[in-house]
């Protein structure tokens, strides 16, 4: 009996599972035409309130675009976001006018417009203040006496986007009396060279013809700003447009007739210290034609510096490392003129040992003389 009992005692927990999971059972039977019922009310309620929810955000979305008509500024929002779509098509992003209606903020599909790219938020800048200089126009017909300058306008912008920035640029601008865009985009630089070219054709005339005015106040003009070493200090001077750069049509071109200038004026050249950049810049554009299976600078001026027999030119390789956009801390400024000219020279003579067709080639296209190097 004893034993039976303490048998019993140890299966309560499980004999009592037992019973409550039959009564479960035959509650869930008897009662299951509820529960079905029940279940499809839970299931309707939910597509209503998924119906409600998106009502919600339709009203809410009516009521934004009534908070944002109340302001003047509403246009030039709208405005802006069919010059991103339409212009640089970039239909992601939109302008919409601020709650208190004092500024503008830019949105990503529905979502706030963070972590823009460098393009993004040139594109925004630019096409703002274009577009309030023509609002300008309207409040301020008197263009003639205005001044506008814009610095750097198609920074970090492709291909496309430069073609449509130049664009937006000579519609915009020409009604003003003077306007000056500084860049370092050749791109851009020759898109207005050649659209620019008849009327600056007719002010170099004028100024050939010795016209007074012309002369004073040319109606074109292209000038080159450049750093410089004067007397020991680095300046910066205005001048002329280098011819080199006007018949260039790459800047490949440009760069290569400036460094062999500086190879050929020695180490009194102005622009010296410029030239390791520039030197660079030429055996980048060079090597990645030479050495296309490889997929960075330092890969491929490896391959054309191992071409060479003993490697002589491994000092080019240092150089290109070391003090032109080098990652070490080595600046310019720890090279004299000797030490810059020496290291160009080698620059070009190793394009020559590599390639010397194309070397004499680019020699006869930049004017140069490739004896230089004989």
């Amino acid at each position: 009996m004893i034993i039976d009992h303490n048998e019993q005692v140890l299966r309560h927990e499980t004999v009592t599972g037992d019973r409550k999971q039959l009564v479960l059972s035959h509650l869930h039977g008897s009662r299951s035409a509820d529960f079905c019922e029940l279940e499809q009310s839970a299931q309707k309620f939910l597509a209503k309130k998924l119906e409600c929810d998106a009502a919600a955000a339709k009203i809410e979305r009516r009521l934004e675009e009534i908070r944002q008509a109340r302001f003047t500024t509403k246009d030039m929002a709208d405005t802006l976001t069919k010059d991103l779509a339409q212009v640089y098509g970039k239909d992601h992003l939109s302008v919409v006018v601020t709650p208190d209606g004092k500024s503008y903020s830019c949105r990503r599909g529905d979502a706030p417009g963070k972590n823009l790219s460098e393009g993004e938020r040139m594109t925004l800048s630019l096409l703002y203040f274009l577009r309030s200089l023509q609002d300008e126009q309207a409040a301020r017909p008197n263009l003639s006496e205005r001044v506008v300058i814009i610095d750097d306008p198609s920074s970090s912008l492709d291909r496309e986007s430069v073609f449509a920035t130049h664009q937006w640029l000579v519609d915009t601008l020409k009604d003003f009396g003077q306007y000056i865009i500084l860049t370092h985009d050749f791109s851009l630089l020759r898109l207005t060279l050649k659209s620019h070219s008849n009327a600056w054709g007719q002010s170099l005339k004028n100024i050939r013809n010795q016209d007074a005015e012309e002369t004073r106040f040319p109606k074109v003009a292209f000038l080159e700003m450049y750093s410089c070493e004067i007397d020991g200090k680095r300046r910066s001077k205005v001048g002329q447009l280098p011819s080199a750069l006007l018949k260039s049509t790459s800047e490949y071109t440009y760069l290569f007739s400036m460094v062999m200038s500086g190879v050929i004026d020695s180490a009194d050249h102005e622009r010296l210290f410029l030239l390791p950049n520039a030197a660079r810049r030429v055996l980048e554009v060079f090597a990645s034609y030479k050495a296309p299976h490889r997929t960075d600078f330092r890969q491929q001026l490896e391959v054309l510096i191992s071409t060479k027999p003993g490697e002589p030119f491994r000092d080019v390789y240092d150089f290109c490392n070391r003090f032109s956009h080098g990652e070490g801390g080595e600046t310019l400024e720890l090279l004299d003129a000797r030490a810059v000219h020496r290291q160009i020279r080698r620059c070009m003579e190793f394009l020559k040992a590599i390639d010397t067709e194309h070397f004499e080639r680019m020699c006869k296209a930049t004017d140069h003389d490739p004896s230089v190097f004989a």
